[in-house]
């Protein structure tokens, strides 16, 4: 039997930013008005305007102003899963409602994609559009296509093409990575009043074809970013198998309508740090859902990682559990001081450097501005650069070395990270710099020690650290300070990216035995 699977542009390419799209759209409007210039020298509308159109899209071919095909990029993986498919198969084939096929085909030219590719459906082969009834009809009657082949359909888009493979029958596959398109999305999927097999990455789609249909424990995940999808897809989460069958769900739309689960692994909270009205009302309702159904098991629930959003509240349920001695070793917090935005601060015999960042932990923009901070002048400096709450925090000498330590259920592991030097002054009054990107080259000097934690003591803290904060799913970094030995516990992150670990699936799925053993 013939195996045939048709994925939108979309699915594999990245588009630019919106704001560029638009500037293009602008461009090819002015050139094509100029084919509805009529002359008035006798000859008809229509003859002018082929002229016009044909001189716009043979000028297009050759002009990079008009036909930018710049910031086009595909998405991770794209090139090994069309490798895949046709290892197992598949003639692939790409759907598109352009009207400019040429362009269709420089895009793909450029990012080295046609060897993959058995053939472009576009609207200007068909004349249908994807939404339409019977756009696979005509799809099927271009291509010669036996209905009866496997075929399988992959969409960005519930809208489009999935829509129309729905009402015909077909196998579809939501890809649901982008964050565009969402009232289009939400109302698809509450017209349609069944949610389709849904993934949130390409690298899902053959999984996702060989378990199409429900078995073993039903899993739904909410991750909202497209940088926390793509990362965990390589981390192996949400494969599904012979004893769970995951589905990736759309915070936006209704979650009673997207099938019946037992367990919803999320981090919905990343919702809260997403611009926009409508992510932070998706938050609340995927939190209405859940208080509507208690059946229904959330790993790790809305509340509690809300609870934790900010660095005093952490902190705060740190110092509870925490400041204790494990087989002699000191487990604490650093000392810190939180103020208001604008305040103007003085620490009494305060021992400098220290540390000034915002109090949020992860859901604004000046949640990474960190400075480094070696005197009075500094420091009124640094809390000027902060327009929400801050904090001071007790600096660590900690020998250019953090610990990483990663926590999913019982699970515990731990991965040494280089870090800044060892400070104790500097000829400056502060640094600032953004904590996602590499140390500035001031602070990155001496030698960097990796020493052997004690687990024994990690396990007994992560134990506390996991019952005070009501989490499963959690990242906490570790510092041993150099003077004293003593482990000091500086951040705590819910539902971490797991950058240093290959493959956390496995671990999910122990978690939710263990958690569904218990209710």
């Amino acid at each position: 039997m013939a195996k045939a699977i048709f994925l939108s542009v979309s699915t594999l390419v990245q588009y630019p930013a919106k704001d560029k799209r638009q500037e293009r759209k602008e461009k090819y409007a002015e050139e094509l008005l100029k084919g509805f210039k009529y002359v008035g020298n006798g000859t008809s509308f229509r003859e002018n305007f082929m002229k016009q159109a044909q001189e716009f899209i043979s000028k297009s071919l050759s002009d990079p102003e008009i036909i930018d095909i710049s910031g086009y990029k595909l998405y991770n993986d794209t090139c090994k899963v069309l490798e895949d498919l046709r290892n197992s198969g598949y003639k692939i084939y790409l759907t598109s409602d352009t009207s400019f096929e040429f362009r269709l085909h420089k895009i793909i030219n450029s990012l080295n994609l046609t060897s993959y590719i058995d053939g472009v459906i576009s609207y200007e082969k068909i004349l249908i559009k994807k939404s339409e009834a019977n756009y696979w009809d005509a799809v099927f009657e271009y291509l010669n296509l036996d209905q009866s082949s496997e075929i399988i359909i992959v969409s960005s888009r519930v809208d489009k093409e999935l829509t129309s493979a729905y009402h015909k029958g077909l196998n579809h596959i939501w890809v649901n990575l982008s964050l565009e398109n969402i009232e289009n999305n939400k109302k698809a999927i509450k017209s349609l009043g069944k949610y389709p097999r849904t993934v949130m990455s390409i690298f899902y789609i053959l999984n996702a074809i060989e378990y199409y249909e429900p078995k073993g424990i039903n899993v739904g995940y909410i991750i909202p970013t497209i940088k926390k999808k793509q990362l965990l897809a390589h981390k192996y989460a949400f494969m599904s198998n012979n004893n769970f069958w995951y589905n990736s769900l759309y915070p936006y739309a209704d979650l009673g309508l997207q099938g019946n689960f037992q367990v919803v692994i999320n981090k919905a909270v990343d919702l809260l740090s997403m611009p926009g009205v409508e992510n932070s009302q998706a938050f609340e309702d995927c939190k209405e859902f859940f208080r509507r159904n208690p059946q229904i098991l959330p790993i790790d629930t809305l509340e509690k990682c809300q609870d934790w959003l900010t660095r005093v509240q952490f902190f705060e349920g740190l110092h509870k559990c925490l400041n204790i001695v494990i087989d002699g070793i000191t487990i604490r917090t650093p000392w810190q001081k939180i103020y208001k935005a604008g305040t103007k601060v003085y620490i009494e015999n305060v021992k400098f450097p220290v540390l000034v960042k915002a109090n949020t932990a992860s859901i604004t923009q000046m949640s990474h501005i960190m400075s480094l901070v070696f005197n009075d002048q500094g420091l009124e400096k640094a809390t000027n650069i902060y327009s929400e709450d801050f904090i001071v925090q007790e600096f660590i000498n900690h020998d250019m070395t953090v610990y990483k330590i990663y926590v999913i259920g019982s699970h515990v592991f731990c991965e040494p990270r280089g870090s800044c030097s060892n400070i104790d002054g500097g000829a400056m009054d502060l640094i600032t710099f953004h904590s996602a990107e590499p140390w500035p080259k001031e602070l990155l000097s001496g030698n960097r020690v990796i020493k052997e934690l004690n687990m024994q003591a990690i396990m007994k803290a992560t134990e506390l650290i996991e019952e005070e904060l009501g989490l499963n799913i959690l990242g906490f970094d570790v510092l041993v300070q150099s003077e004293t030995g003593d482990y000091v516990i500086v951040d705590v992150n819910v539902f971490p990216g797991f950058k240093e670990h290959k493959e956390i699936g496995s671990h999910l799925e122990a978690l939710v035995m263990k958690k569904l053993n218990k209710t």
